[in-house]
């Protein structure tokens, strides 16, 4: 009976010494701390900004024209006679050449007849001169006393003599000037843009006889902003204003450059597009020892160079958030926000007076939704 009973109570006393063993096994067990997971700092590229002097530049884009454009009309009439060989479309002239010559016979013989006139004016001026000589004597001779007065004298008579010989010269300046029209002379260095006679052909003060535009200077208008006034040197008393390299892009590759100078500003904005309106002279633009030609209603880029911006800070691009923000790390290791106002930018940068300081550590790497105060760990060498 007792042998039943220990033989029950068997497994019970083989799970208690198991308990009591894994008891013991803990309770023997060396005590270990708890370990807090550490999250990593996030890296950023970084450098640091220095202050500067550095040249400003404004590119604009404008439309060349003539600098000089005039339709050659006569001012006398009569049959053309002469033309010159290079009044035909395309044709070059310079200042001076003769382009058509018209029948002068007609002003000639009107040269003549002033020249008569002037002739007949002059012996009627000396003739009342003689009888005034006279008529002083003649008062001396009959003693009569006293001065002679000017009816006596007959200054009247002498008066109308002198202004009929001002008129003759007069008449003989205006036949002579007449006759010099005859010849119609290009009035600078240019090129035929357009002739519209020919020898045998009557014309008139009415008459067309060709458009010329001037090849010594070209004319461009840039359109640039307001705000790039500011970094623009206009011509002001005697000194020239900003110096501006005028190119024109070709499909093939290729470009025109030429070089201008900035000579005035357009006193109102272009009303279609709001921005200001700048004039560039371009000397020689035909000039084939310096490259193609530069061609009026060619659709060109000018870059201006501008005024020296000191003491600026340059800020790439890459590295800008809204138009005007970027993030530094303080000091103390943490993302700081600086908003900054630009004076002005280039294709990869802006350039700052406000907002940094030389010394900064700028974060030149991306930053997805950054905070301030964001411990960072900071990596050298960004853009």
């Amino acid at each position: 009976m007792n042998w039943k009973r220990n033989k029950a109570a068997l497994p019970l006393i083989i799970v208690l010494s198991a308990f009591l063993a894994a008891f013991g096994l803990v309770m023997m067990a060396p005590d270990s701390e708890a370990v807090v997971p550490t999250r990593a700092l996030p890296a950023v590229a970084t450098t640091i900004v220095e202050s500067d002097a550095v040249r400003s530049t404004v590119v604009a884009s404008g439309v060349a024209s003539p600098a000089r454009e005039i339709t050659i009309i006569p001012e006398v009439s009569g049959r053309v006679v002469l033309m010159s060989p290079s009044l035909v479309p395309g044709g070059v002239v310079r200042a001076g050449d003769i382009l058509t010559r018209i029948e002068a016979r007609a002003y000639e013989l009107a040269v003549e007849q002033q020249r008569g006139q002037v002739r007949s004016s002059e012996l009627e001026l000396e003739i009342e001169a003689a009888r005034q000589e006279t008529a002083r004597e003649e008062w001396k001779i009959l003693g009569n006393g006293g001065e002679p007065s000017p009816l006596v004298l007959r200054e009247s008579q002498r008066a109308a003599a002198e202004m009929n010989l001002a008129s003759s010269r007069s008449g003989l300046a205006r036949a002579e000037l007449e006759l010099e029209r005859t010849v119609i002379r290009a009035p600078f260095n240019a090129s035929v843009v357009e002739e519209s006679v020919d020898v045998g052909q009557v014309v008139g003060p009415q008459s067309t006889i060709a458009r010329l535009v001037g090849t010594d200077q070209l004319r461009i208008t840039l359109s640039v902003r307001i705000e790039d006034l500011a970094l623009i040197d206009l011509p002001e008393n005697g000194q020239e204003g900003s110096p501006v390299t005028i190119r024109q892009r070709l499909r093939t590759g290729e470009h025109v450059e030429r070089q201008g100078t900035v000579v005035g500003l357009v006193d109102r904005l272009n009303p279609q597009t709001r921005r200001a309106e700048l004039v560039v002279l371009v000397d020689d633009p035909l000039n084939p020892n310096v490259g193609l030609p530069l061609l009026p209603g060619s659709s060109v880029e000018g870059v201006i160079e501008g005024r020296v911006l000191d003491s600026v800070v340059r800020v790439p691009r890459a590295a800008v958030y809204d138009g005007n923000t970027v993030w530094v790390v303080s000091p103390e290791g943490v993302l700081e926000k600086r908003v900054f106002e630009p004076v002005w930018g280039d294709d990869d940068a802006l350039f700052v007076r406000e907002g940094l300081s030389a010394g900064d550590v700028l974060v030149t790497s991306p930053l997805s939704s950054p905070v301030e105060g964001t411990p960072v760990l900071v990596i050298e060498g960004g853009v």
